[in-house]
């Protein structure tokens, strides 16, 4: 399955961390052409804005002009047209630097990540499986969960998920994912506690993306019947974003399954005049 739009802006800010931590480690001068390493980095510079991926696209072609077998050169590229939503394009480069150096991890995690985008999931998991057998990382093994998640093998995906956790507790893009792969295996426990977790680590800067936190773990609150915590989270989460329907049909939900039908009628009024706003003139 393609990527969906939360997922490509995850994957994006990843690329261009990559593309950073693979400059710190560069072929030294002496070994490289000074003009290729200049384009290089400039490359990788003018990648983390919009404005200027193009530029940077430019420039590490025009690197791999001076040096046409550098794997750094041509994993790069791939990434940066990766970060473009170019994954046709950004496979064969990737190809060509496993081609120069079969025994990166972290190129096989990229290559698993752009097969992943085009929806070749078999192979895109074979990839990631490379990746994790050469460098078992949080990197490498998030990936594998990603790929396993977009398969719809969400046990497998959780337990890979659980495993980072336990590595790295504070692994806000581990928990982040857990929690919605929890919500498909009806593992609530989790999914309350990975949203608890986002919900501290972002108590700082509460925007309507943050709502959606509150409304999963309310959610979760739901199924293992604490109505009440599920009423304030849905409280909660519409002093954030008070128009969000989605939120106050969760509130709805919550006081009509806690018998509180007073607080459920005044709600049902609140979604009726949701209703009323939305419906044409005829």
């Amino acid at each position: 399955m393609p990527q969906n739009k939360s997922t490509a802006r995850a994957t994006t800010s990843a690329i261009f961390v990559a593309i950073g931590l693979l400059q710190g480690g560069f072929t030294s001068p002496a070994r490289s052409d000074a003009k290729a390493r200049l384009l290089y980095v400039r490359a990788g510079q003018e990648s983390k804005q919009v404005a200027t991926r193009l530029q940077a696209l430019g420039h590490i072609s025009q690197a791999l002009v001076i040096e046409p077998k550098n794997p750094h050169f041509w994993y790069t590229k791939a990434l940066i047209l990766q970060g473009m939503e170019e994954n046709e394009q950004a496979l064969p480069c990737i190809d060509k630097s496993l081609e120069f150096d079969p025994n990166s991890a972290f190129a096989w995690d990229a290559k698993a990540s752009i097969l992943s985008g085009l929806g070749r999931n078999e192979q895109a998991l074979a990839a990631a499986n490379e990746a994790v057998r050469m460098e078992a990382c949080s990197s490498t093994r998030m990936t594998r969960a990603q790929v396993l998640t977009h398969m719809g093998k969400f046990y497998p995906a959780e337990k890979e998920l659980d495993d980072i956790i336990k590595a790295d507790p504070t692994n806000e893009g581990a928990r982040s994912r857990r929690a919605m792969v929890a919500g498909h295996t009806h593992h609530w426990n989790k999914v309350i506690e990975d949203n608890t977790f986002l919900i501290q680590a972002n108590k700082e800067s509460l925007v309507k993306s943050t709502s959606t936190t509150f409304q999963d773990r309310a959610a979760a609150y739901i199924n293992t019947k604490q109505y009440d915590k599920a009423i304030a989270d849905y409280k909660t989460g519409l002093k954030i974003n008070p128009d969000s329907r989605p939120l106050h049909s969760g509130l709805l939900n919550a006081y009509t399954l806690s018998g509180n039908t007073k607080a459920a009628q005044a709600e049902r009024k609140v979604l009726e005049s949701y209703d009323d706003d939305i419906t044409p003139f005829k």
